[in-house]
């Protein structure tokens, strides 16, 4: 269990987060959503270890997060964040190697175990076609999945992802919010960021729903993907339908009033 209380950040001198509150439940898929600025990204830094914090407690399993080593938290948790590098000179097989740092020594010798980390993250991902290519040559969908390939590699029971979905396609968005909910299925944590509201209702369990550096709402998607709460946190008026090919509820927006840009 992944438990935040009363937290309080900052980024270039500016207050972000404002006593935020939130419980994120083992073994389920859990989606921030919110209009941009919100303190989305923020918010998965902190719990990633990424970013200080001015106030507050960032617990794992009623543990302090700043109490692990970085190579513990490397362990129990893998993140991806929105903005990335590619390494110059790196091929994809090599990039996805990284994934394995955080669980061998400086001097040990990769292990059958690290091999079956990155043949599974690699399948799973699908970029077993592309694991000689230099990291330059590749399409942003193609370097996307190479990164989330390298998140996979790490191996960790919690999976933190900030819009992972960014630069692909809609198939490849799908396919990617299939693969997962199956590490969700699998035993895994997953806390994402999504902007299409609908694949997020759709997919995740649990939302959680920000504004002005605030949790709003948060809860099973059924019960907070309601017209009310979208209108208080992206102020657009918009009314729910049912899919015809899955029962589930679909967010049709008709209008849109001062969204934070």
């Amino acid at each position: 269990m992944l438990a935040i209380q009363g937290l309080t950040a900052s980024r270039g001198g500016v207050q972000v987060l404002r006593d935020v509150d939130l419980t994120i439940a083992p073994g389920r898929f859990t989606a921030l959503i919110g209009p941009n600025g919100s303190g989305k990204s923020t918010l998965m830094a902190a719990m990633a270890g990424m970013l200080p914090v001015d106030s507050g407690r960032l617990l794992l399993d009623g543990k302090p997060l700043a109490a692990l080593s970085r190579r513990g938290m490397a362990q129990a948790l893998s993140f991806l964040p929105q903005h990335l590098n590619a390494p110059a000179g790196l091929t994809l097989r090599e990039l996805v190697v990284q994934g394995r740092f955080p669980w061998r020594g400086w001097l040990s010798a990769w292990s059958p175990r690290d091999e079956a980390a990155v043949e599974k993250a690699v399948s799973l991902s699908r970029v077993g076609a592309l694991m000689d290519r230099p990291l330059a040559s590749l399409s942003g969908g193609q370097l996307q999945r190479a990164w989330i390939a390298m998140t996979l590699a790490q191996d960790t029971p919690v999976i933190l992802l900030d819009e992972p979905t960014t630069f692909l396609d809609v198939a490849s968005q799908l396919s990617l919010l299939d693969l997962l909910s199956q590490l969700r299925d699998d035993g895994r944590t997953i806390v994402a960021i999504l902007h299409d509201l609908n694949q997020a209702a759709r997919y995740a369990d649990d939302l959680v729903m920000m504004r002005d550096g605030r949790v709003v709402a948060q809860g099973p998607s059924g019960t907070i993907f309601t017209t009310a709460n979208l209108e208080q946190v992206f102020s657009i008026r918009a009314h729910m339908v049912t899919s015809p090919a899955t029962g589930e509820q679909i967010c049709v927006a008709s209008s849109a009033g001062d969204v934070d840009a």
